[in-house]
């Protein structure tokens, strides 16, 4: 489970990238972790914005989020701006869903390869 921060658009190619702050409780205990996930693909629709989002995902731990995955979803809005998208790796899958504020057309698809990578606070607060 987790909460992100995000920045995506694109018009025909698009991409993300994002701070996801995710926690869990799995085969081998508690975990969290501070994570990065950068992404680029296919967009249909010409917007972006910037979202909050609540994830849920059925990884074992945090760690199982890091490495290559992928996400798709849609986006819809103008000013208020909302998304939900699914998501994967190596052995996981899950969903999230958030808001915030954007613009372009009011409706968008899309689909991304994606990096995921832990970062230190440190590295959070300065980059």
């Amino acid at each position: 489970m987790g909460i992100s921060t995000n920045f995506s658009g694109g018009a025909g190619f698009g991409g993300t990238v994002g701070t996801n702050f995710v926690m869990g409780y799995g085969d081998n205990g508690f975990s969290f972790d501070i994570q990065r996930i950068v992404g680029a693909g296919a967009y249909a629709g010409a917007s972006g914005g910037f979202t909050i989002n609540l994830e849920a995902s059925d990884a074992d731990s945090t760690s199982d989020l890091c490495g290559i995955g992928f996400q798709s979803g849609a986006s819809y809005g103008e000013g208020l701006y909302g998304d939900v998208n699914y998501f994967g790796g190596q052995g996981y899958a899950g969903w999230s869903v958030g808001g915030g504020l954007g613009g372009g057309t009011i409706g968008s698809a899309y689909g991304y390869a994606t990096h995921t990578s832990s970062i230190s606070f440190l590295e959070l607060i300065t980059q």
